[in-house]
């Protein structure tokens, strides 16, 4: 008896199964945005390494040196982030500019910091962290996917029905919800207080009203009065930095040791000034991977916000210039994709997540070489730390997915 089991063309046969998945499989390979995963593989994987060179020798659980702790964490931390990536990429496009979703998350978080606020722990001078079910977890971290979700929603709200009507924020009041759960969250947020996060959240979200604005002129004011501020900070810093070192609270110290870490080399200038220290030894060409030295205890937080320095270390300038290449080219990849969205709303969306990464990068780097503050920032992808990388990548993958559906769009239309 011949079996029909090849031939059966009923909509469950194997045949068809088969033919569905390379269907989807094939459109998934042509849409899918290979080299922004690509690139965000590569700086994950480096840090994993980096992560692992800069713990391998410190000591851990009252004193038992365990040089793999920190890179199982940080492992465990990557497992996360690439399932909840996933979970985003796959969730519907309609259900991230949903704004009554995207108040009630933005309710979430406020709830959240709260919370932190009264309940949570506090470290390196800001009570920012939540212990559950024995994990930490930086609730603002949230607010750099959500916020950005909140004001590209918002910009393409107000560009297309403000314009039409001055009586569309009356007739529908969740846009001013939005805005006043936005000012709350910074609020917490700075209560903390966490000015690395607020700073990121609110450059972010003020380079995002400056580039979705069409007068350019107005731009061109407003990055010169940017650069002004910062001349003026600047000198303010320098001119009392002897009073902000010598105040004792945590902030004003460090607004007063960057412009002069050499003042007070042994206390509040010890990381910057041992960082520097690091960083001449590394010379162009590193002592090796795993060799550094100053990495013994010598520099607090070397493998969170101060992995740059063990990179440069142990890679040289060259390993640390051909890092800032990739994330160069990796930022590069982002803006031109939200430079080719038809849809405004992914554009923006990606626009928004993208400024989040730049700015964070550029603030960890600058905090390092001291041309900014020390804020505690973390080093996208690289730096050890378990929310951050989380966020990032889940941000990675809403960029993706806009990515995705943009271009299916696309595909469907031209045939």
């Amino acid at each position: 008896m011949t079996s029909n089991h090849f031939y059966d063309e009923t909509e469950h046969s194997p045949v068809r199964k088969h033919d569905r998945f390379t269907g989807y499989w094939s459109q998934f390979k042509t849409n899918f945005d290979w080299p922004i995963f690509f690139f965000m593989a590569t700086l994950i994987i480096f840090g994993l390494v980096m992560v692992f060179s800069s713990t391998m020798f410190l000591p851990i659980n009252g004193g038992a040196a365990d040089p793999f702790s920190a890179l199982w964490r940080q492992i465990a931390a990557v497992m996360a982030g690439l399932l909840l990536g996933v979970i985003a990429f796959v969730t519907p496009s309609r259900y991230y500019r949903n704004p009554v979703i995207l108040l009630l998350a933005m309710t979430v978080i406020i709830l959240l910091l709260l919370y932190t606020r009264f309940f949570g722990q506090e470290a390196f001078g800001a009570k920012s962290w939540i212990f559950l079910f024995g994990f930490s977890f930086q609730p603002s971290e949230l607010t750099k996917v959500f916020a950005m979700l909140s004001i590209a929603w918002l910009s393409e709200y107000t560009s297309r029905e403000v314009r039409l009507t001055q009586e569309a924020f009356r007739k529908f009041p969740i846009p001013n919800l939005l805005v006043v759960s936005l000012i709350i969250t910074l609020a917490l947020i700075f209560l903390q207080p966490d000015l690395g996060m607020l700073l990121i959240i609110a450059l972010s979200l003020g380079f995002f009203w400056l580039i979705q604005k069409e007068k350019q002129g107005r731009n061109l004011i407003a990055y010169v009065a940017c650069i002004v501020l910062f001349g003026v900070f600047y000198a303010f810093s320098s001119y009392f930095s002897t009073y902000l070192i010598q105040s004792g609270t945590h902030f004003l110290e460090r607004l007063g040791i960057f412009v002069n870490p050499f003042a007070d080399p042994s206390g509040v200038g010890y990381q910057l000034v041992n960082g520097y220290t690091a960083m001449s030894k590394g010379s162009w060409l590193g002592q090796g991977l795993g060799q550094g030295t100053m990495k013994y205890g010598q520099i607090p937080a070397i493998n969170n916000d101060f992995i740059l320095v063990n990179i440069i270390e142990e890679l040289g300038f060259i390993g640390g210039i051909i890092l800032l290449m990739i994330f160069l080219m990796f930022f590069m990849r982002l803006f031109r994709k939200a430079a080719l969205m038809v849809d405004p709303y992914r554009s923006k969306v990606i626009t928004g997540l993208a400024l989040v990464l730049v700015i964070q990068t550029a603030t960890n780097i600058g905090g390092v070489l001291g041309i900014i503050p020390l804020t505690g920032v973390t080093l996208p992808f690289i730096s050890s730390g378990g929310s951050s990388i989380i966020i990032s990548m889940v941000g990675v993958f809403l960029i993706l997915k806009m990515i995705y559906i943009d271009n299916k769009e696309q595909a469907i239309q031209e045939k």
